[in-house]
């Protein structure tokens, strides 16, 4: 197995250890077990999860595929839980916090490495 191919969950205590860092970035997402993919955009990330902005909300808990994009054009792909889901009052959108449960391959590292910069 190549470093692409492996998996890594994140200890709870490396979750907290690094700042959310602000991310406009293009999203993909779609449900485990469904092939719908859902595009979106990124409002800020750290290394315990993403918060994405959608026009729909999402239900707690739900786990999801997620693949997006650094401005260095490192591309990172996940496994996340949508944590929580809260309406955005001004605009009608909903801003998601989806919860990194594993990060594939040397992902972590770059995502690391991105927020640490």
């Amino acid at each position: 197995m190549d470093d692409n191919d492996s998996e890594y969950s994140i200890p709870d205590e490396d979750k907290r250890k690094f700042p959310r860092v602000e991310l406009v970035t293009k999203v993909r997402y779609s449900v485990m077990g469904e092939n719908i993919k859902i595009d979106t955009k990124s409002k800020d990330i750290s290394l315990g999860g993403i918060c994405i902005l959608s026009d729909k909300p999402a239900e707690k808990n739900i786990v999801v595929d997620i693949k997006f994009i650094l401005p260095n054009k490192m591309i990172i792909e996940a496994i996340g839980r949508v944590a929580w889901c809260k309406q955005i009052y001004y605009s009608g959108e909903f801003e998601i916090g989806i919860e990194f449960m594993k990060i594939f391959g040397n992902h972590l590292e770059k995502l690391k490495k991105y927020i640490i910069e």
